[in-house]
């Protein structure tokens, strides 16, 4: 493997979450996934405190700490918890103090990179803007962000955060106006679901493993059909670029956004991952580019 001290960082970065935070995915396979992803080049890791109940985190912190990647860079997430069954939103100040205190325990650091509010209203965003900077002022955040979807993305480009977090990929591009303002302000844009949870993948509905069941329910959760409709047909235009697997001419498209800053994937295979990280610095012709770009969206509606 290449050594980390010549390791050329990049703008994809791995997120920490879904069968990462199940107790049947192993620890042990994690941690050779996040080696691969450092040694390969990702420096932007991304996790959430609710994404097992923790589960996630502890394994992201053991797991950088195993391979001594000290510059990796570490956004996690506050606003949402679990109460049994049921996903409640709490804002409060005791509540984002606990959150990030039990975060950097887990993550076994003194701050985190980014801190994102996650699905806050509008309202929110400007009552919580004060104690993220105090949460700031304190060392314990570098930055402060937003991961959501909708207006509260434009409401961040004016209250000082420093970060923004959304859906963007071939098929769903509902926030490339936000993230365009952001890009003007130097504020760093985050592409979630860059491959569109790969409802392209010929495999959609293969459930011969745990990990592939949890990956066809959650997709089939997350999207609606419609949605998940769309971006089947556009497995015909993804097929189309040459010289690139599906996953990888989707990435590209992302990666090729000026918008973006960085595109948040996240896999539970090393051949994925290796396909991905093979071109992730190899820009996708312009011409491609612009086959995808042009391909025919209902922005008002893509969810995929």
């Amino acid at each position: 493997m290449t050594p980390v001290t010549e390791i050329r960082r990049t703008r994809l970065g791995f997120g920490v979450s879904g069968p990462h935070a199940e107790r049947w995915f192993s620890a042990e396979k994690l941690t050779a996934l996040v080696r691969q992803a450092y040694e390969g080049g990702i420096c932007d890791f991304d996790c959430a405190p609710f994404y097992g109940d923790g589960l996630a985190e502890e394994r992201l912190g053991a797991a950088l700490n195993s391979i001594d990647a000290g510059d990796a860079r570490i956004s996690s997430k506050t606003g949402t918890r679990r109460s049994g069954r049921r996903v409640e939103k709490n804002f409060s100040e005791k509540a984002i103090r606990e959150d990030l205190a039990a975060t950097l325990g887990r993550l076994r650091r003194d701050r985190v990179d980014i801190l994102y509010l996650h699905g806050p209203t509008r309202a929110q965003v400007r009552e919580c803007a004060p104690l993220l900077r105090q949460l700031r002022t304190e060392g314990l955040i570098d930055a402060f962000g937003i991961c959501g979807e909708g207006a509260p993305l434009d409401v961040a480009n004016v209250e000082d955060y420093g970060a923004l977090m959304g859906a963007f990929n071939f098929a769903d591009r509902r926030h490339d106006d936000a993230f365009a303002r952001a890009r003007r302000r130097g504020v760093t844009t985050t592409a979630i679901a860059p491959l569109a949870q790969a409802v392209y993948d010929r495999d959609f509905y293969r459930l011969a493993t745990p990990s592939g069941m949890w990956k066809a329910l959650r997709r089939l959760a997350k999207g609606d059909a419609s949605s998940q409709q769309r971006a089947l047909r556009m497995r015909e235009v993804l097929e189309q670029i040459r010289d690139r697997t599906p996953a990888q001419a989707a990435l590209g498209f992302v990666l090729g956004s000026e918008n973006v800053s960085v595109a948040m994937t996240t896999t539970s295979s090393h051949a994925h991952l290796a396909d991905l990280l093979a071109v992730q610095d190899q820009p996708l012709p312009a011409a491609d580019f612009e086959r995808l770009r042009r391909a025919h969206l209902d922005r008002d509606s893509a969810r995929a």
